[in-house]
């Protein structure tokens, strides 16, 4: 059990299913809990931390759609997630498929989890909460059937604060369909506007559109294994072939990658991310894999309860990966290695020194190499700015008169 000074008192947050069969409930006092059980243990209740585990599975649920985000915590205890799966479902053998995964995957790590498809936001939220009498575990509305569907669901299936649904039920009103038949007008002067907003939310006809926690990047590549892998050559061996089927697709847009984003899904549920920065666009599949290989060989071993070490590394294969270009800039293709027969010609790589600085930048970090830019000033102390060596250029020039050997102009001195 969680408890939290509530009111005045410490109240319980969250409850187990075998305290609720005692007679515990969330908002009830400690005092009252331990006279009903008073073997009861208890602990703080920590919302900061469950916010960031929250955080963390809305990031591995990025394994199945980019467009993931939390729902927020709820009261009792519980939380939610959304996910959007449009295009996605049929990468995993269809929507039942993906949620049996989904589902499976998180009880097999600790969680108790119902999930609700649908065709709105709303409707999916009232179906993984309401959605079924029974202990199923997803719920899915048939596509065009969430209206019949949610007109016998309480009312509480649309997210209303617990005042309104108090002055609901006491005018008698039970389910969807009650609510939905009530004139708007009244409805909106007694109750506000929020009931309204909320059927049309869950009907479909206002859209409520989910913001992912990170934007969902345009060039992204995913693969998944049928058997976890867990050598270090073989999951090299992996991102070698996503970066090369990523600088592929770039080539054809005639763009390059400067921030990419490999993200290391492990079998105990654990999401590694390593992001890697170019200091101009690259579409080169061996530099970007030098600078991932890097970072891959300085990943610490992940946290792990296994009670042998068999276990434990069982738990540490990687089962999928995704690698994302999160930034990327027109790159035209040029034309290199052409010898002129001067005398001081030299068939050097013109990205060479691109690429020491990328690869510096990765093994020292991107704040401790710097590159100069100019800066309108006429101290000349003060002419040069310092930013990091990853960090975009800007789109226009700092000064405006161009930046010689000679410095910027003095100012004109006077004398009497």
């Amino acid at each position: 059990m969680l408890a939290a000074p509530e009111g005045g008192a410490i109240r319980l947050s969250a409850v187990t299913l075998m305290a609720q069969k005692a007679g515990l409930f969330p908002g009830q006092t400690l005092a009252d809990a331990r006279a009903l059980s008073p073997e009861l243990a208890v602990h703080d209740h920590d919302p900061g931390g469950d916010a960031a585990a929250l955080d963390a599975l809305a990031d591995w649920c990025r394994r199945y759609t980019p467009w993931a985000a939390p729902s927020g915590l709820e009261s009792g205890g519980a939380a939610g997630l959304w996910l959007d799966i449009s295009g996605c479902a049929h990468l995993f053998g269809g929507e039942v498929a993906m949620l049996d995964d989904l589902t499976g995957r998180l009880a097999r790590v600790g969680y108790t989890v119902r999930a609700g498809l649908a065709d709105t936001t709303g409707a999916a939220w009232a179906a993984a909460r309401f959605g079924h009498p029974t202990k199923a575990v997803t719920i899915i509305m048939a596509a065009g059937k969430h209206p019949q569907m949610l007109a016998h669901l309480p009312i509480a299936a649309l997210r209303l604060p617990p005042d309104t649904l108090d002055g609901l039920d006491r005018l008698g009103l039970r389910n969807i369909a009650d609510l939905a038949a009530l004139p708007r007008a009244g409805l909106a002067r007694r109750f506000g506007e929020l009931p309204a907003r909320r059927l049309d939310q869950a009907f479909g006809q206002i859209d409520e559109p989910i913001s992912p926690r990170a934007p969902a990047p345009v060039w992204r590549l995913r693969t998944a294994f049928p058997e976890a892998l867990g050598r270090e050559e073989d999951i090299a061996a992996a991102v070698r072939n996503l970066a090369e089927a990523l600088c592929n697709r770039l080539a054809r847009a005639e763009r390059g990658a400067r921030r990419l984003e490999l993200c290391l899904y492990r079998v105990a549920g654990r999401v590694d991310t390593i992001e890697a920065g170019t200091s101009r666009a690259s579409r080169d599949p061996d530099h970007l894999m030098r600078l991932l290989k890097e970072q891959l060989d300085r990943l610490p071993e992940p946290p792990t309860s296994a009670p042998d070490p068999l276990s434990a590394a069982a738990e540490a294969m990687v089962e999928t990966l995704t690698l994302a270009a999160i930034g990327t800039e027109p790159l035209h293709m040029t034309q290199t290695g052409i010898k002129t027969g001067l005398p001081n010609d030299t068939e050097r790589d013109p990205d060479a020194l691109e690429q020491l600085v990328d690869r510096l930048s990765g093994r020292l970090g991107a704040q401790n190499v710097r590159r100069f830019s100019a800066r309108e000033s006429h101290l000349p102390e003060r002419v040069q700015a310092s930013a990091p060596a990853l960090a975009d250029m800007p789109q226009q020039p700092a000064c405006k008169t161009p930046w010689t050997a000679r410095g910027s102009p003095l100012p004109a001195r006077h004398g009497c």
